[in-house]
């Protein structure tokens, strides 16, 4: 059975342009590459260059133990969204994600614009940041972006996406440097009001763009999305 579907999908016609991006298709395009520019744009590569001047430490050892602190963040909220998403949904937790992101942004700014604040807010910002964008915007742009493309163009439609992906993050960290310039040096606040700016934008954009896919087939989801039968 297994030979004989792999000679089945071997055999399979390539996916038409016209089967790509017509029949409605536009929809999930946009839906897909948006959580995808959404996941990059925000910030989270920008965020996470900083995170060794935010949490501190001259010895390698304690370098090392930051980041182990940072991994424990993002595993444990990822595994509360493994267990979250079925229940309360996938577009509650995305836009709930953006909102904390954008709060954990601007709280992250302020530490640096005032110099009299400790080095308390910068860590807690950080994790902050780092908790909600695991809980969401981490896994579940992927997961809503595996179910919103009919099976006869997943496999291209995701491929496409994971390339916006990509670029996306490429700019991210391209444009780091640069933005950091806009600040004093060592106080890169401006760059996290742009990262803040760009999650509560991002949030708005899933709030009324995405829909929920908790509970439906995939059937009512082309339903839902107007696509069409080749």
């Amino acid at each position: 059975f297994l030979t004989a579907g792999l000679k089945e999908n071997s055999a399979a016609a390539p996916v038409s342009m016209k089967t790509l991006f017509g029949g409605g298709m536009h929809k999930p395009f946009i839906i897909g590459i948006g959580l995808m520019m959404a996941q990059q744009l925000s910030g989270i590569n920008g965020v996470m260059f900083y995170a060794g001047s935010i949490l501190g430490g001259t010895s390698v050892t304690t370098k090392i133990w930051n980041s182990v602190y940072i991994g424990i963040v993002q595993v444990a909220f990822t595994a509360l969204a493994c267990l979250l998403v079925d229940r309360f949904g996938r577009r509650p937790l995305l836009v709930i994600a953006s909102g904390g992101m954008f709060v954990a942004c601007l709280l992250l700014a302020i530490s640096f614009l005032d110099t009299n604040i400790g080095n308390w807010l910068s860590i807690f910002s950080l994790c902050l940041y780092t908790a909600f964008f695991s809980i969401g915007m981490g896994p579940i742009p992927w997961l809503v972006m595996s179910e919103i493309f009919p099976l006869r163009v997943r496999g291209p439609g995701m491929s496409i996406g994971t390339m916006v992906n990509w670029l996306s993050a490429y700019v991210v960290v391209q444009a780091a440097p640069s933005l950091a310039k806009l600040s004093p040096a060592g106080r890169p606040y401006t760059e996290f009001f742009i990262f803040g700016g760009l999650a509560l934008f991002f949030a708005i954009f899933m709030f009324f763009v995405i829909p929920e896919t908790r509970g439906r087939s995939l059937e009512e989801i082309e339903e839902n999305l107007g696509i069409s039968a080749p």
